[in-house]
């Protein structure tokens, strides 16, 4: 092409996904590579050959545990069959004398900077206050994944609380259900409430119990005659709504999976799934010998989606055609190489702990 076609761009033509670019250059495209090392021979584990390998948690111990070893801080591993990307904390740190393989893996590396930055820091917004788009603010009986909830008030602050979405109704090994949240949308001086779809003119539909380990994702215990389907709400996408069937592991879903996200400031987005990753969760102390790490997943939303990606989808579910649930929205990188990508927490946290999704097919009628 010679010029770029006039927007909106189609996110899929045919429903593949479909990318825009100035001329044809494999640096050009939505998927990261990351930069090998220059002239580097440098080889860790040559003895062991962890290519094209289907469970590649060992690959991730190997890459951690060498550089916690030489003190390089690392945010992220994402591996890709014969390459493995490395997110390194800071600039300043001298690449040449990095790695350029592992167990035979050639090793990419970017800086946390070019890899992307997150969502702003949530704001505390007012209940007058009008939000980008139509978002849907209405109150329901029936309680799904997707509806609007908040935080209790900020304490001096009238009006002021954090809006998220909720996610699902999941159950542990004892059967007691709990409701999927986003943690960061409910900071303890706003108190234990939850409330749909707002704090003021609202009602208050549960109580936050738990944070799930240090993945973000917090339980709510729903209040005495609150319902909750785990049925999605209809849409011109999928005019059939998708029961939620399932908590499904990383290992499950293949690259190039379509995927679904439904919130209150979106509605329906599409989705595909690329790589899931080993995150670092940041700690007051750098130093500490035993760093905590999270599973997650990496999605293409299509270009210039990022614009409509507002910080109050967290916590939403992104789930398969097949009602998969795999993962829960965290965060959409504003700059760098991931605009226009989102990172979702793997269901893997939760399946790892015993937990499973609620049948509420009784409970839809």
């Amino acid at each position: 092409m010679r010029e770029f076609p006039p927007k909106p761009w189609p996110r899929t033509i045919a429903g593949l996904a479909v990318f825009f670019a100035p001329e044809s250059n494999p640096l050009l495209q939505p998927i990261p590579v990351g930069a090998p090392v220059p002239g580097s021979q440098l080889s860790v584990s040559s003895d062991l050959d962890y290519q094209n390998i289907d469970d590649w948690e060992p690959l991730f111990q190997l890459v951690k545990d060498h550089f916690q070893s030489i003190g390089v801080l690392i945010n992220e591993v994402i591996y890709c069959n014969v390459y493995v990307i490395v997110i390194l904390d800071k600039q300043g740190i001298d690449i040449t004398k990095l790695p350029s393989r592992i167990a035979r893996v050639r090793c990419h590396y970017y800086y946390s900077d070019e890899w992307g930055n997150k969502l702003a820091e949530f704001q505390a917004r007012r209940s007058s206050d009008p939000a980008p788009g139509s978002p849907d603010d209405s109150e329901y009986n029936i309680l799904q994944p997707g509806i609007r909830i908040a935080s209790g008030p900020f304490p001096g602050h009238v009006g002021q609380f954090l809006s998220t979405t909720a996610g699902i109704l999941i159950q542990d090994e004892n059967n007691t259900e709990f409701l999927t949240v986003a943690a960061h949308g409910f900071p303890g001086q706003c108190g234990s409430s939850v409330f749909h779809p707002q704090a003021e003119n609202g009602r208050a539909i549960g109580d936050l119990i738990m944070e799930v380990g240090a993945t973000d994702i917090a339980l709510v215990r729903l209040g005495k005659g609150e319902r909750f389907c785990n049925i999605t709400f209809d849409n011109d996408i999928n005019p059939e709504p998708t029961r939620l069937q399932k908590l499904a592991t990383a290992k499950s879903c293949q690259t190039g999976t379509t995927v679904y996200l439904d919130s209150p400031d979106t509605g329906l987005m599409e989705g595909m799934f690329w790589q899931y990753s080993y995150q670092r969760i940041p700690s007051d102390d750098v130093n500490q010998p035993c760093q905590k790490w999270v599973k997650a997943k990496w999605y293409y939303l299509g270009q210039d989606s990022s614009t409509d990606l507002p910080d109050s989808i967290c916590g939403s579910a992104i789930w398969t055609e097949n009602g998969d649930v795999v993962s829960f929205f965290h965060h959409a990188p504003k700059g760098g190489v991931m605009v226009d990508w989102c990172v979702g927490i793997a269901s893997d946290e939760l399946i790892e702990r015993g937990f499973s999704v609620v049948d509420t097919t009784n409970r839809e009628e």
